[in-house]
């Protein structure tokens, strides 16, 4: 159906909702289109085929008004170029159960976090992916965990936090649902092996057990294999609790080379950061390697998660390193004093 409409307006108007795929839409009524300067049509692709040959330019604009505004507009407050927000969950921590003779139970606790990014730009795809870069921060809460081993019970307390760098890609899938996947990495809690975390001294594991009188309690390290095997036949001969603290370098973690990790836990142990000896009832200590090769500087020059130590700082360090192992050597001494 053709309508005059004023200044000079040709209108054409379909009683059946179709696409305008070729020019008889216009020339069955009589329009030549290739006189006029100017040919609206309300189509976004399917008029290509027939129309655009004929045309100097196409211009792709959108319509404004009803529904497809207040999806505009929507979309335009989603595709802010900033955003922040917050999330709540629940974090559950499961420890390993490696032993089939120990049980464990643990709680999930209410876990808060923050998290804020700012839009790139968007993928070609469909009407155009929001590609986001975001940056967040989860707190883990504290949980206890415990153990039962055999008729008794140790209970620990874990607490710690989680933050990641990602890119995030965010899919519609309606107008008002959408699914997004994100990509990056996270970094688990900072700990006292981690200076620029925590800056106080780590608890000594090993001599808490060994307050405790547990039966045995050691240290061991992957770069020391004969030590560490003949420690855990021991321990497997013996009835009680048994504690072994095992050093393994983590090589993305601690910035360790492809190469380095069997030369980074020897190093712990020859510098006397990780020395490796036994306790027995809590009273009996025995040293297992009793010389110190290389210094302290020299075992932290090999991970990058030391780099930005200064000399003073690792100066401290190794005070505090020979402070540890002159009491450790008095102890070892002393438990091989006979009793008065």
């Amino acid at each position: 159906m053709r309508e005059q409409v004023p200044r000079g307006i040709d209108l054409v108007v379909g009683t059946v909702r179709q696409q305008p795929h070729c020019v008889a839409v216009c020339t069955h009524l009589g329009i030549d289109i290739t006189r006029y300067k100017v040919v609206v049509l309300k189509s976004s692709v399917h008029f290509r085929a027939d129309f655009q040959p004929i045309a100097r330019e196409v211009l792709v604009v959108r319509a404004g008004g009803g529904e497809e505004e207040q999806r505009h507009a929507a979309q335009a407050a989603d595709d802010s170029r900033f955003y922040v927000g917050g999330t709540l969950g629940v974090a559950v921590i499961t420890p390993d159960d490696l032993d089939v003779n120990t049980r464990h139970r643990s709680h999930g606790n209410l876990s808060g976090g923050v998290f804020a990014g700012a839009r790139l730009g968007a993928l070609p795809i469909r009407n155009g992916w929001p590609v986001y870069a975001e940056i967040g921060y989860q707190d883990i809460a504290s949980h206890k965990v415990s153990y039962y081993v055999g008729n008794g019970t140790t209970e620990l307390t874990a607490r710690g936090h989680s933050s990641y760098l990602a890119g995030k890609v965010n899919a519609p899938l309606t107008q008002r649902l959408s699914l997004y996947g994100k990509l990056g990495v996270a970094r688990n809690s900072v700990t006292g092996s981690t200076p620029a975390g925590k800056t106080s001294r780590k608890k000594n594991l090993t001599e808490i057990m060994a307050a405790h009188r547990v039966p045995y309690v050691a240290t061991a390290s992957a770069g020391h294999l004969p030590d560490m095997l003949r420690k855990v036949e021991k321990a497997k001969a013996m009835q009680g609790t048994r504690i072994i603290t095992l050093l393994i370098p983590c090589m993305d973690g601690w910035g360790v080379a492809d190469d380095g990790a069997l030369t980074t836990a020897r190093h712990a142990v020859e510098s006397g950061a990780f020395p490796l000896y036994e306790i027995e009832d809590g009273r009996r200590y025995t040293l297992n390697h009793t010389e110190r090769s290389c210094t302290l500087s020299s075992y932290l020059s090999l991970q990058r998660r030391y780099r930005h130590l200064t000399a003073e700082q690792i100066d401290s360090l190794q005070a505090g390193i020979d402070e540890a192992w002159a009491d450790l050597l008095q102890r070892t001494a002393a438990s091989k004093t006979p009793a008065n």
